[in-house]
């Protein structure tokens, strides 16, 4: 008898804890939805055939349309 009041506590809190992190879950989703949201016009820019020495140009536009701030750390080219 004691074994199955037990096994029925492990359950009930088991199931406490699932619905406890699900619930986070959704709040943390509900509570996250002003965030930053890069919008990028192109991503990839093709400057064809060159020749070596010559100086190239191409300005790529980033946007913040979200509604926190954007930040972009360690930009690199190849």
């Amino acid at each position: 008898m004691c074994k199955r009041v037990i096994k029925g506590g492990v359950l009930v809190v088991g199931a406490a804890v699932f619905f406890l992190f699900c619930g986070l879950g959704v709040l943390i989703t509900q509570h996250s939805e002003a965030a930053p949201v890069i919008t990028v016009t192109e991503d990839v820019y093709d400057f064809g055939e060159v020749k070596q020495g010559d100086e190239l140009e191409h300005t790529f536009v980033i946007s913040n349309s979200g509604d926190e701030t954007l930040v972009i750390e360690k930009v690199t080219s190849s």
